[in-house]
């Protein structure tokens, strides 16, 4: 959190890509969404982020209906997807804001769109 960024246009490191990879377990087993929320919920208040409450709760709710997702796709069981949902949010919550999220969601990457880069 403190310290100083700089960004360098050279690479610094290589990876090699194959199938059992940890990088892909983690994808398939969505560990990457886990963490995505522990960020969020460690570091989505902090008060140097300009990251309001509303934003914040659908950010939330992305990652949640990523896991949602891999429900739709067979990549895991509903009572598992629900399983998982359910430590941040109310089943019956979670499912009856889909037809909302479908609204905003486009919406949201729209504006993203147009918002400068460094906001």
């Amino acid at each position: 959190e403190q310290g100083k960024f700089c960004y360098l246009a050279e690479p610094l490191a290589c990876f090699r890509i194959h199938d059992d990879q940890q990088t892909k377990k983690n994808v398939r087993n969505l560990v990457h969404v886990e963490e995505m929320i522990t960020l969020l919920a460690e570091y989505g208040s902090r008060p140097y982020l300009t990251v309001g409450p509303l934003t914040r709760r659908f950010l939330l709710y992305n990652q949640l209906f990523r896991i949602w997702k891999a429900y739709k796709n067979n990549l895991m069981d509903r009572e598992a997807a629900l399983a998982r949902i359910s430590c941040h949010a109310t089943n019956w919550q979670f499912l009856a804001l889909i037809p909302l999220y479908k609204i905003i969601n486009p919406i949201w990457k729209l504006c993203a769109c147009w918002l400068p880069k460094n906001y």
